[in-house]
């Protein structure tokens, strides 16, 4: 399936509508010693000081929950936020594009997120947490000579989930263990805007611009146990008996799979989907269609580990994980390709088009038993390397991450290649052995200015060494480029924050840049205006998503 590089965009800290508070993960003094993001499970109080338990062993490392130290207590906490985002492209289907292809123009989306923290006994710790997510889009109808004005557009979608966040239990078992399980958020690596290892945390990547990092993770259901041994060594493993995929949206939307970004023959089967389903039905079959297969809960689990050290004013963190991709890759049976090419290459892809006869031929096409069309998650190794520290007033992090079998989207007129793994199917990727690092500098002063600056770079290995290599969505078997985050915070007459971030892929020729503005009153209101700006070559992802350029305004509140 065609990544669309939305991992790239929405890595922690490179989503384009950050937090209107500061990030979790942005120091707010001058780093002393920069600290291994770890996982979401860590129990943080301010009056915790590194308390070491008594009946540890000698130069042990602090426990990072921290829990015999803190007293029984609950604490509620309540976000809210609103956000309308309008693209400035209004001119309908894109020319080139398949006919009838439309684009969001309008979001308006709105979310609260609760969260219960109980701590029950000093070594028991009990945390709840849920999110009402709406979101409406709507989109210009093609043709249409009426003014739009965002609202009047044709409805695209109209939906409300109830989804459950971080809810687990944390227990100090000993004076040197803790013990986790329930449904957590879990972050690797050290590097902010691009983290090659944040692979535990699936993300929700059919919003885009909304989400910011932090809200764009989602938890997965684990069981995790930390041991903290002599001389600044901590160990952990993790148990994940049920998977959890990234939520993606197939089809009809600016970031979907099969969207505007795509090559043209999968965009026009995105096309196709679109105008053969009604919208009140689309998310339903969007869900269906993305997960037509899922790795067995507890007979297909994953397994992770981790060795972390502290000592000197440095951090390394080494990790390994065995499982499944969360981004899942597309397979169509190849005897009903030639049936589905003149509907995939031509303008007969829009809805509109479709006579009933064809309509009939292409559902008895896609609804044969079994489908022809599926999705699958291949399972991978994943090896990194994490480590931070601080010289002088700059925070320096570094991460390099190894995967056996990455999926690299497949581009060009025919986006499809034979499975070597599923004889008489073709897939829209291939497999490759894949390295990526990122290095990066951080400087803060108080929490007046931020400015975080990475160099990240990724290389497809068995392509690069491949003679043929196949065409790619991105152009290259290899990307790379600078990632930027400036801040500056003005308290006084009124409370502005003025915030740059900008991700280039120099390899590929692509920029995506978002200033943005936020104004605060008090602690408990923010506003913020900005705009998503995408650049680059048609082979570049941001290329191909120029028609996504939008404005955007958002209220937040927090109690």
């Amino acid at each position: 399936m065609p990544r669309l590089a939305l991992l790239l965009i929405l890595t922690p800290g490179a989503a384009f509508g950050q937090p209107l508070s500061q990030p979790s993960s942005a120091p707010t003094s001058q780093p002393a010693s920069a600290p291994v993001q770890e996982d979401a499970l860590t129990i943080e109080d301010p009056e915790d000081d590194g308390w070491v338990p008594p009946t540890a062993p000698a130069g042990a490392a602090p426990s990072p929950a921290g829990g015999a130290s803190v007293e029984p207590g609950t604490t509620l906490s309540l976000k809210a936020q609103l956000r309308l985002a309008a693209d400035t492209w209004h001119e309908g289907p894109r020319p080139g594009q398949p006919g009838g292809y439309h684009e969001d123009v309008m979001e308006l989306h709105g979310q609260t997120l609760v969260t219960l923290d109980h701590r029950a006994r000093r070594w028991l710790r009990l945390k709840v947490g849920g999110r009402l997510l709406y979101w409406l889009t709507t989109r210009r109808p093609g043709g249409s000579d009426d003014t739009f004005l965002l609202f009047n557009g044709s409805l695209h979608r109209n939906d409300l989930e109830l989804d459950l966040l971080d809810t687990y239990a944390a227990v100090r078992a000993t004076s040197w263990l803790d013990l986790t399980a329930g449904y957590a958020t879990q972050v690797w690596g050290v590097t902010d805007l691009v983290n090659p290892n944040d692979v535990l945390a699936p993300r929700d990547l059919r919003f885009g611009a909304f989400l910011d990092p932090e809200t764009a993770r989602l938890p997965t259901t684990l069981v995790r146990a930390e041991a903290y041994l002599q001389r600044g060594l901590s160990a952990a493993l993790y148990f994940l008996p049920v998977f959890t995929p990234h939520r993606l949206e197939m089809f009809g939307g600016d970031f979907s799979v099969l969207g505007p970004a795509a090559p043209a023959m999968i965009q026009g089967l995105g096309a196709l989907f679109d105008g053969v389903l009604d919208d009140s039905i689309e998310g339903l079959a969007q869900d269906a269609l993305i997960q037509t297969r899922r790795p067995r809960p507890f007979s297909d689990p994953g397994l992770a580990a981790r060795v972390g050290w502290s000592g000197g004013g440095w951090d390394l963190l080494l990790c390994y994980a065995w499982i499944h991709e969360r981004q899942p890759v597309l397979r169509i049976e190849k005897s009903v390709v030639p049936g589905l090419l003149p509907f995939l290459t031509s303008g007969s892809a829009s809805g509109g088009a479709l006579t009933d006869e064809q309509l009939a031929q292409v559902v008895g096409l896609l609804l044969r038993d079994p489908l022809p069309l599926e999705s699958i998650f291949r399972r991978q190794h994943h090896a990194g390397l994490s480590v931070s520290g601080s010289i002088w007033e700059l925070a320096l992090n570094l991460d390099v991450a190894y995967q056996s079998r990455a999926a690299v989207p497949l581009g060009g007129v025919f986006p499809l290649a034979e499975d070597p793994d599923e004889p008489g199917w073709l897939a829209t990727s291939v497999d490759s052995q894949t390295v990526a690092y990122t290095a990066g500098l951080t400087y803060t002063r108080g929490e007046e200015i931020l400015v975080t600056l990475e160099w990240w770079h990724a290389l497809q290995v068995d392509l690069m060494l491949d003679d043929d290599p196949p065409e790619l969505l991105l152009g290259e078997p290899q990307s790379g480029g600078l990632a930027l985050l400036l801040r500056y915070r003005l308290q006084r007459p009124v409370d502005l924050t003025f915030q740059l971030l900008a991700h280039t892929d120099v390899i590929n020729r692509a920029l995506i840049l978002t200033p943005q503005v936020t104004y605060r009153r008090g602690d408990h209101l923010g506003v913020v205006v900005g705009v998503n700006l995408f650049e680059g070559s048609e082979e570049s992802l941001p290329g191909r998503l120029d028609q996504n350029d939008q404005v955007f305004v958002g209220v937040e509140g927090y109690l």
